[in-house]
C-alpha cells in the first residue's frame, strides 16, 4: 500500500532549551494518532528536536538504512530519498542539497537525527503543541489504483471598499479598505474568507465610531475638515500556500496634525482549518521569545528606543506575521520608540516553512 504524506499546517520550530549543548526534555512525538516509545528520549539542541530516527521513520512506513562505515542515515517514503552523514550539516533530499540547523548525532549509542528536517525531505511537515509539547506526523493511506490529485497552490484577488461617514450632507471622514480573497482548493479557504471580511468590517466599524464621530462633531460645531481626514486599512498577503497565509494589516489615520497614525497588525490562519493560528504554532515561547528579542534592540541602542518599558511592555497575538521562513514580530510607533523610527520589527528564523 503505498502513503501519501498529508499537508498539515506549518513546521515544527520547537524552541524551549537554551542554544548550547543539548539535554533530555518531555517532547512526544505521534504518528498518525500513536505515540512513539523511545528507549533514548528526544532531545533538543539549539532550538531542533532529534529523535532516533528508526523509531519516528518506521512508523510513517518509510524503509531506513544504516551504513556503520560512512555513519550514513538514508530513509525513502513513496520515491522520496534523504541521507545524510552524522555529524555533518549537509542532508541531500529530493530537492538537492540543504544545511542543517542541528547535525544528526549518535547520543547514548543511539543514531539522533532532526525530525523537522527529515520530515521536511520526505514530503511531511511536522506540527508542533506548545501546550502538550507534542510534535505530531500525519500521514494517509492512498489505495493503489487512486492517483493522488495535485493540489494547485492558492492565489488571490483584492476586495476594496470605502466608507464615506457624514455629517448631513458633508462628508467628515472617509475610511478606505482592500483585503484579500483567497482562491483555491484548500478546506479551510471559505472560512478564511468569511473571517478576512469580518475582520475588515470589524475595523471599519471602529473607526467610523470613534474617528468618524469625532469628525462629525468637528462639521457639527461649525468647522471645516479636510478632504485628507481618512483611514486606509490595507491587508498585505506576506505568506500563502495550502498550509498557511499570513497577512500584514496597517491602518494609517489622519484627522489633522504634524503626521497619521499607523497601527499595524497582523493575522494568520491555518489553510485546512480555517481556524486563526497563534504565534506558539510556529515557535514555542514565541511571544516571549519576540519580546525578548525586542529588549536587546533596546538594550543594545537605548538612545534609539527612549520609551522602551520592560515592566509595561508586551507584544500580542495581534503583534506578529509569517514572512519567508520569519516570524515577524511587530511594535507601533511611539510605543518604545519615537514616530520617525517608524514601525519596529523583530525578526526570527523559524527554519523553512
Amino acid at each position: 500500500m503505498k502513503r501519501k504524506v498529508a499537508v498539515m499546517l506549518a513546521i515544527a520550530s520547537v524552541m524551549a532549551m537554551q542554544s548550547g549543548a543539548y539535554a533530555q526534555n518531555d517532547v512526544a512525538v505521534i504518528v498518525n494518532g500513536e505515540t512513539v516509545e523511545f528507549d533514548q528520549p528526544p532531545v533538543i539542541e539549539n532550538n531542533r528536536t532529534l529523535v532516533p530516527f528508526r523509531a519516528v521513520l518506521e512508523k510513517m512506513g518509510a524503509e531506513v538504512g544504516w551504513d556503520n562505515a560512512t555513519q550514513t542515515v538514508t530513509c525513502s517514503l513513496d520515491g522520496k530519498e534523504v541521507s545524510l552523514v552524522i555529524n555533518s550539516d549537509k542532508m541531500q533530499t529530493p530537492n538537492g542539497e540543504i544545511t542543517l540547523d542541528v547535525p544528526a548525532k549518535i547520543i547514548n549509542e543511539r543514531t539522533m537525527v532532526p525530525i523537522r528536517a527529515i520530515s521536511e525531505g520526505l514530503g511531511a511537515i511536522v506540527a508542533w503543541d506548545a501546550e502538550t509539547r507534542t510534535v505530531t506526523v500525519t500521514t494517509q493511506e492512498t489505495p493503489e489504483d487512486e492517483t493522488p490529485i495535485e493540489q494547485l497552490e492558492p492565489t488571490y484577488s483584492l476586495a476594496e471598499s470605502t466608507t464615506e461617514v457624514k455629517q448631513d450632507d458633508t462628508v467628515a471622514f472617509t475610511i478606505n479598505v482592500s483585503y484579500p480573497v483567497i482562491e483555491g482548493e484548500a478546506a479551510g479557504i471559505d472560512a478564511i474568507n468569511a473571517a478576512i471580511a469580518a475582520d475588515a468590517q470589524a475595523r471599519v466599524a471602529a473607526y467610523e465610531e470613534n474617528e468618524g464621530e469625532s469628525a462629525k462633531e468637528f462639521v457639527q460645531s461649525g468647522q471645516e475638515t479636510s478632504s485628507e481626514w481618512s483611514c486606509d486599512i490595507d491587508y498585505e498577503v506576506k505568506y500563502l500556500d495550502n498550509s498557511i497565509v499570513s497577512m500584514y494589516i496597517t491602518e494609517v489615520s489622519y484627522m489633522g496634525g504634524a503626521h497619521p497614525n499607523t497601527v499595524p497588525r497582523g493575522l494568520t490562519f491555518d489553510m485546512q482549518t480555517g481556524e486563526r493560528m497563534s504565534a506558539d504554532d510556529f515557535m514555542e515561547n514565541a511571544l516571549e521569545e519576540g519580546k525578548a528579542g525586542i529588549k536587546a534592540l533596546a538594550e543594545a541602542e537605548p538612545d534609539s528606543y527612549p520609551f522602551y518599558d520592560d515592566e509595561s511592555f508586551e507584544l500580542t497575538e495581534d503583534d506578529w506575521y509569517i514572512e519567508n521562513s520569519q516570524i515577524v514580530f511587530i511594535v507601533p510607533p511611539y510605543e518604545i520608540a519615537p514616530y520617525a523610527a517608524g514601525i519596529i520589527e523583530y525578526r526570527a528564523d523559524l527554519g523553512g516553512i
